[in-house]
């Protein structure tokens, strides 16, 4: 018998970033992600402590991004130009472990740099800077939450998302639909938007017939969602629920 628990906390908004901020900053398994060719890779992060406190640098060119050997290679990987695959050539090259940051070996990895370098006045105090200046100011960091019950009305969550996403990426009418809808269960299972918008463009094609079609070729989720909202408006005026047809943010959610 397999027993599922529902957790009481749901992430609505943010879980790619948590995720990421996750894999890099606590993890100790690589990073998966994507390269710059859009091909899957495994990658570790570092950052160099050098850079970092150089004043004429861009703190964000001193993230170096490594492969999950820990090895950067040129000339089609016969030549080695980094090799941080152990603890020891990381003080060596003084760059620090990024997914290190909130774990329980950050003690170890000071105390242990600062035995590489016990004879090395110089480093020992940069090292003491690099703690102030960026591992206490990033472990000090206090992330925004919004926190709604699961009493919150499903207006109210639309509003919360959009606000909160003024700054950044807008998210789109189908995006807040579906994440209004995602507390609502269709038999034993959570209702979920998207999934449902694929069965429906499924079968609307004719996928699994012998003829199908590309009706769908041109039509995205918002337009879809704006097509059924309209008709639903419309059979509503016809029956005299409304007076009038739209197909406003209120009306879709």
């Amino acid at each position: 018998m397999e027993i599922y628990k529902i957790s009481k906390i749901l992430i609505l908004d943010g879980q790619q970033r948590l995720t990421s901020l996750y894999q890099s900053l606590y993890s100790q398994n690589s990073v998966r992600t994507k390269s710059e060719s859009n091909k899957e890779t495994e990658r570790y992060y570092f950052i160099s402590i050098d850079r970092c406190l150089d004043t004429n640098e861009d703190r964000y060119d001193s993230v170096i991004s490594v492969p999950s050997d820990k090895k950067i290679k040129e000339n089609f990987d016969r030549d080695v130009i980094l090799d941080l695959s152990s603890t020891e050539k990381e003080y060596l090259y003084k760059v620090f472990p990024l997914n290190i940051l909130f774990g329980n070996d950050l003690l170890k990895w000071i105390i242990g740099y600062m035995n590489f370098y016990k004879n090395n006045e110089k480093a020992i105090k940069q090292l003491e800077l690099f703690k102030e200046k960026v591992i206490d100011t990033i472990t000090s960091y206090k992330l925004p939450v919004i926190t709604l019950g699961k009493e919150t009305d499903r207006e109210a969550v639309c509003k919360v998302f959009e606000n909160v996403n003024t700054g950044g990426v807008p998210l789109t009418v189908f995006e807040l639909v579906t994440a209004s809808f995602a507390t609502y269960k269709h038999g034993n299972k959570y209702f979920n938007l998207r999934e449902d918008l694929e069965s429906c463009k499924k079968i609307i094609q004719g996928c699994d017939e012998t003829l199908s079609t590309d009706i769908f070729s041109k039509i995205d989720e918002t337009l879809f969602l704006t097509t059924v909202t309209l008709y639903t408006s419309y059979m509503d005026k016809i029956n005299g629920v409304s007076s009038s047809v739209s197909c406003k943010k209120k009306k879709m959610s």
